[in-house]
């Protein structure tokens, strides 16, 4: 449950954190509110980590394609929404509930995937310039804006870095939302996958229409406060129901 701060950090960007642009996969809700064919997969899947036997002579699906069923079904079971009344009630980001809830699903279809914790920050392209120029933030204009979360920045829990999932092809953002500020020029979807193609492993930079989402500083060992955290657990709560209610509901295809 990272925490959000309204501060104008100049952090990653000073001249050196260059990173690599990678392409950003952005899920909005289907306009039919049906479930998809691949979100289907979620709820006819075996608990054990396999998935039923494949007809002959199709193609297995591949971890992308389970990535977006995954988001698919986040987004109809209502995750998202509820991602957006914790942060608006608590100021507090959901990542280490969504990370949870995110591998347990993963690991229910067969896909190995960890934990992975980094520095976070978000900025619009005003903000992003001014950096570059070196002007201090205390000369930045009200439309320049960033946002993020790492060791200064730490929750009511004493978290100060931002969680996601890392699988094989990539990274996968399940709390994203939290940096989303449309008002102040940044614009942020439900989720983000990152393919491992599009990064060198060290820093992510994923850009798109003037928002500039980074990932730096990554975490060499589990840290503690992620193991001890109520919400890295089944019986984390995210909004009135457990993790494991929630993984359960993705799964199954169930809504609220």
């Amino acid at each position: 449950m990272s925490t959000l701060r309204k501060s104008k950090s100049k952090k990653p960007l000073k001249g050196k954190h260059k990173g690599t642009h990678g392409k950003r996969r952005e899920h909005t809700k289907r306009s039919t509110g049906k479930h998809s064919g691949k979100h289907l997969l979620l709820g006819t899947m075996i608990h054990k980590g396999t998935l039923p036997p494949r007809p002959e002579g199709e193609r297995m699906v591949t971890t992308e394609e389970m990535i977006e069923s995954l988001v698919d079904a986040c987004i109809e079971s209502g995750f998202f929404e509820v991602q957006k009344r914790v942060l608006a009630e608590k100021h507090d980001g959901a990542c280490i509930n969504a990370t949870w809830i995110g591998l347990e699903v993963l690991r229910h279809l067969g896909v190995e995937a960890s934990p992975s914790a980094w520095d976070a920050m978000v900025v619009n392209e005003e903000a992003r310039l001014l950096m570059l120029q070196g002007v201090p933030v205390s000369d930045w204009p009200d439309t320049a804006w960033s946002l993020g979360v790492n060791s200064k920045t730490v929750d009511s829990e004493g978290v100060g870095f931002h969680l996601v999932i890392q699988v094989q092809e990539g990274i996968l953002d399940l709390s994203a939302l939290q940096f989303n500020r449309p008002s102040k020029g940044i614009n942020v979807p439900p989720a983000l996958f990152v393919s491992m193609q599009d990064f060198n492993g060290k820093d992510i930079h994923v850009e798109n229409e003037g928002t500039h989402y980074f990932l730096y500083n990554k975490r060499t060992k589990t840290p503690k406060k992620m193991r001890s955290a109520k919400g890295f657990s089944p019986m984390g709560m995210l909004g009135n129901m457990t993790n494991q209610d929630w993984v359960d509901m993705i799964l199954l295809g169930e809504t609220e």
